[in-house]
């Protein structure tokens, strides 16, 4: 039986790092491409489609460093949970 907090962690680093290519993607381009939507509706980003839609170049990257710090946090807490366990 696979451990489910270790998928899960996996899991919440794959989405940091989409994330933070995410930013710096628009960082480097300046808009929210077509290319760039899909992949934070594939990734399960939908909570925070509408809000990036038709939002300006600052805006979009307000809500998406919010997203990330966030997930960030997330991400601390199950190492902190991990190291914990295993210590």
């Amino acid at each position: 039986m696979p451990n489910t907090n270790l998928l899960t962690l996996e899991e919440q680093v794959r989405r940091v790092r989409i994330l933070t290519t995410i930013i710096e993607d628009i960082k480097k381009n300046s808009a929210l491409s077509p290319a760039i939507e899909r992949e934070l509706i594939d990734n399960g980003f939908t909570d925070i489609i509408d809000e990036v839609k038709l939002a300006s170049r600052e805006q979009i990257l307000v809500v998406l460093e919010t997203k990330l710090q966030k997930e960030t946090v997330i991400l601390k807490n199950y190492w902190k949970v991990l190291n914990e366990n295993f210590s």
